[in-house]
C-alpha cells in the first residue's frame, strides 16, 4: 500500500491541553477536508476572541502576543498502520 492511502489528517485543538482524542475537531481522509475544518474553526475563534491577534497560516491557527506566537489549532498528519 502506498503511504498516502495510510495517511489521514486530524485537526487538533491545542488550547485544551489534555492531549487526548477529544482534542481533535475531526479526522479527514484528505488534507483539503482538514483545511476546510481549519477555516471553520479559524472563523469561530476570531469571533470568540476579537481582542486577540489571530492568524491563519497554511496548516495552523496562531495567536500573537508581542513577539510570542502560540499555536491554537493545527493539522496533524497521522500515518495509519
Amino acid at each position: 500500500m502506498s503511504r498516502d492511502k495510510n495517511m489521514i489528517y486530524g485537526v487538533y485543538d491545542m488550547t485544551r491541553g489534555s492531549g487526548g482524542c477529544d482534542d481533535y475537531f475531526g479526522y479527514f481522509k484528505n488534507k483539503s477536508g482538514a483545511k476546510k475544518e481549519l477555516d471553520i474553526q479559524y472563523e469561530y475563534i476570531k469571533r470568540k476572541r476579537p481582542e486577540d491577534t489571530i492568524t491563519l497560516t497554511n496548516d495552523r491557527v496562531i495567536t500573537t502576543k508581542g513577539e510570542k506566537e502560540d499555536i491554537l489549532i493545527i493539522i496533524h498528519p497521522i500515518l495509519l498502520k
